[in-house]
């Protein structure tokens, strides 16, 4: 019997090591990834049996599942403490699906009013909500700045911030605020994203597959937002009710490049949604309210309130905001007849700390070290005698770190073409020189 009883760690451990290969976007493949935690401590049940009958293949077995769940699971449940440096600012945010419909306006603005952060994303936001928000003395004081942008059905959405929103812009399909606030002289975008759920298949009662490609197009059209946003060399937030648990890959794709606030400083399951069923009992069941950031944005703790009545949690997550852009100014003097050429550069990374013109390195566009200056890279691009000033522009774009150049030159033919100008840029680690893109455009 012990023997038979074997088959099920053995059977979801093969599973867990299968499903992040197989992808899956439909079918009971699909349910099995979202609730892979769950069919994982399901197995728990075996321990007395194992420990009572000592039987070696069902403990082989559990063991084996034991270790495969903790590559697939161990980062997503246990955080290291770290060291974050929040000298340059902290924002807390907050992300709450308000469950149209599980609460009348005012008790949603007075649960708004105990959350006590920096910034509030709601999903969800209907119009009752938004009348008791804007009636709430305590809520507009606390949070002066506000988007509010109620619907009648699920598509509703809102931001609370008590940092001015420079501008905001509101769209559907998915449900989504791309704003920008304004934090200490700092430009943050943020994004509020509710993608619908995908599509559950039920024999009976019984949940039997899942299809969320709709969902993933919905969450692809929010992807490419981020990544113009991150393109631009902008800090960016999102946060959101994404209707995807960690282990999906359209959620894998949305977040590929971004900190994952919980799996990084995050303790336990981080659970955020539950059936309206187990309310009472204080807790989620899967977690798919997200908070990500931009890489120089630092998560730096994160939390689950799911005392408040309705079908998700309250996630709070706060950011380290890391440094503003730097400018640096250099000239490269003038040669003979070659002018003076005044260079801005403008470092949306926050890694850069030195900047020197040097002598010309071997062209061609392609960063390489400085063998002068520790740390230091050595940007060459190839001009003309007939430039009269350069933009250097240095961006993280995912892992890579892209350097665009920009030269005015005068009307007219240039006399001398060909002549290669570099930058020799410092910067506060070392940085692999095949990971930067040098891009050079007139």
């Amino acid at each position: 019997m012990t023997r038979i009883l074997a088959v099920y760690p053995a059977a979801v451990a093969a599973l867990l090591l299968a499903l992040p290969v197989i992808a899956p976007r439909s079918g009971p493949l699909t349910l099995a990834n979202i609730f892979s935690v769950h069919l994982a401590l399901a197995a728990l049940v075996l321990l007395p049996v194992a420990w009572r009958s000592r039987d070696r293949v069902l403990r082989a077995a559990l063991l084996a599942l034991t270790l495969v769940a903790l590559v697939r699971f161990g980062g997503e449940w246990v955080s290291v403490p770290r060291s974050v440096d929040t000298s340059d600012g902290l924002l807390a945010a907050a992300s709450w699906n308000l469950e149209l419909g599980a609460r009348e306006g005012p008790a949603a603005a007075d649960a708004i009013a105990t959350i006590g952060v920096d910034l509030v994303a709601l999903q969800e936001l209907g119009p009752d909500h938004a009348r008791a928000i804007e009636a709430s003395e305590t809520v507009t004081t606390m949070y002066p700045h506000r988007a509010l942008y109620p619907e009648a059905g699920v598509f509703g959405m809102g931001l609370l911030s008590r940092h001015p929103i420079v501008r905001a812009e509101y769209r559907q399909d998915p449900s989504l605020i791309e704003a920008v606030i304004d934090v200490g002289g700092q430009e943050l975008t943020v994004l509020d994203v509710h993608p619908l759920a995908g599509r559950l298949d039920m024999a009976g009662p019984i949940p039997v597959a899942f299809d969320s490609n709709k969902r993933d197009g919905a969450a692809r059209q929010g992807l490419d937002r981020i990544e113009d946003a991150i393109g631009r060399g902008e800090s960016v937030i999102v946060l959101g009710d994404l209707n995807a648990t960690p282990f999906e890959p359209g959620y894998v794709e949305l977040a590929d490049g971004m900190h994952d606030a919980h799996a990084e400083v995050g303790q336990g399951p981080g659970f955020t949604w539950r059936p309206n069923r187990l309310e009472w009992a204080g807790i989620g069941v899967i977690r798919i309210d997200h908070a990500l950031s931009s890489p120089r944005i630092t998560p730096v703790s994160v939390a689950e309130q799911c005392d408040p009545p309705g079908d998700h949690c309250i996630l709070e997550a706060s950011f380290a905001i890391g440094r503003a852009d730097r400018r640096f100014d250099v000239v490269f003097p003038a040669v003979g007849d070659i002018a003076a050429l005044p260079v801005t550069i403008v470092d949306r990374t926050g890694r850069v700390v030195s900047v020197e013109p040097t002598a010309p390195g071997a062209g061609g566009d392609v960063a390489e070290r400085d063998p002068a200056r520790p740390n230091a890279l050595l940007i060459p691009w190839t001009g003309g005698m007939c430039d009269l000033r350069a933009d250097v522009a240095v961006v993280q774009v995912g892992p890579e770190i892209h350097v665009g150049i920009h030269t005015d030159r005068a009307d007219g033919p240039c006399r001398l073409a060909g002549i290669v100008r570099t930058l020799s840029l410092g910067f506060d680690g070392p940085v692999d020189p095949s990971i930067v893109t040098v891009v050079a455009s007139p």
